[in-house]
């Protein structure tokens, strides 16, 4: 029972901490003698329970354990069970993308956290499908109390001093200098504010249709003042007036824009358009060379020397049939290049390589075109080889 009661408790994060602390500020100051781990271990050992094995341990581990000491709260310093969070990559990714969206004063509601879990879950390969759907609420409690976006952390940073309407929400809400407002833009951005706070009551921020969640992240700290810098700056933008020109120099750009799944048909077409054009200039520069050779005909007749132009009028027999021959294969080349169309590996080939390397990259965007995409392939396999069996039993019926 003695042994039982002096047995020093098992060493905290919080302690883990301080001893390695402790250990390197020794060996920082001690230039002549370092300070050994044994040394350490004599200091602390009333304190805690410590032995040379552990806390070689800690030392070897010191990167893990104060990452993982700034990133838990109060409650896990304390504690003196090893602690490791069960989606430490995801947390982590997590933890960097909200600290930036609060520096830059930006919402942080319950959709964009869902949007970028879903995200991190296929990236990191999470095994439990209901955790790559969303997370549990559980872990949303602990992520929103530990940055201070949570019901008790607002309610506590409520009052707040107004700021100037004026400054562009993007500079962020600790980087605003306070300004006398200017009351002659008051009017215009309160009718912005109400339709914009309308519109996150009803479910249409983040494209989830959540009520209960968008009216608690309507409270989030200066998200009133915010609000009302946004308007006041779009209603800035509005009053601008763009030139006609510009606007009239813009529509074309829009209309050349050509989606990237069309460009090998595009191509295709451009390849036959310049086959065109170098058959026709090979065609001009043959009847301008007939024409050269028909002026010296026409001055030996005048001349009446018959024997010098027998030999043009056959070599302008010979090239004038040459035409004809290429004018017919011009014609045949354009009536084969009008009724030909993709065969069925070239479509295949299309639709696999364009079609699914856009369709998997941008999963997350079009999930149920994905999925459709999917099935029409596995259709469209099956159908051509039905129809292939049946060319083939033609075939052989016929023999």
């Amino acid at each position: 029972m003695s042994s039982g009661k002096n047995k020093l408790p098992r060493a905290t994060l919080e302690q883990k901490i301080a001893a390695l602390d402790f250990y390197r500020e020794r060996r920082a100051k001690d230039d002549e003698v370092k300070t050994s781990q044994a040394d350490i271990v004599k200091h602390f050992r009333d304190k805690i329970s410590i032995s040379t094995s552990s806390f070689s341990e800690w030392v070897k581990n010191e990167a893990s354990l104060r990452e993982l000491y700034n990133r838990s709260n109060g409650a896990h310093r304390k504690s003196k069970r090893k602690l490791k969070f069960k989606y430490e990559e995801i947390n982590h990714e997590m933890d960097l993308i909200v600290q930036e969206r609060l520096k830059e004063g930006e919402l942080v509601n319950e959709p964009f956290l869902r949007k970028h879990w879903c995200r991190l879950a296929q990236k990191y390969g999470v095994d439990n499908p209901k955790r790559l759907q969303s997370f549990s609420h559980g872990w949303l409690t602990q992520f929103k109390k530990r940055h201070g976006i949570d019901k008790q952390s607002r309610e506590r940073n409520r009052e707040v001093p107004k700021l100037n309407p004026s400054i562009p929400p993007t500079l962020g809400a600790s980087r605003i200098q306070l300004q006398p407002p200017e009351p002659l833009q008051r009017e215009q951005p309160q009718q912005d504010q109400n339709r914009r706070l309308q519109l996150t009551q009803n479910g249409e921020v983040g494209g989830f249709g959540l009520e209960e969640y968008n009216e608690e992240y309507m409270n989030l700290q200066n998200y009133e003042t915010l609000i009302t810098n946004q308007s006041n700056f779009l209603q800035q933008q509005l009053n601008v007036r763009v030139p006609p020109q510009q606007v009239s120099q813009a529509s074309p750009l829009q209309q050349d824009v050509i989606p990237p799944i069309l460009a090998p048909r595009n191509r295709l077409i451009e390849q036959q358009q310049q086959q065109q054009q170098q058959q026709q200039q090979h065609q001009q520069q043959q009847q301008q060379q007939i024409q050269r050779l028909g002026e010296p005909q026409e001055s030996t007749q005048q001349r009446g020397s018959q024997r010098d132009s027998q030999p043009q009028i056959q070599q302008l027999q010979m090239l004038m049939q040459q035409l004809q021959q290429q004018q017919l294969q011009l014609q045949d080349a354009l009536n084969s290049q009008q009724t030909s169309t993709l065969s069925d590996g070239d479509f295949e080939l299309f639709f696999t390589k364009y079609g699914g390397e856009f369709l998997d990259y941008n999963r997350d965007k079009y999930p149920e075109s994905a999925k459709l995409f999917e099935h029409f392939l596995i259709v469209f396999k099956r159908e051509r080889e039905i129809f292939n069996e049946r060319r083939l039993r033609e075939l052989i019926t016929k023999r």
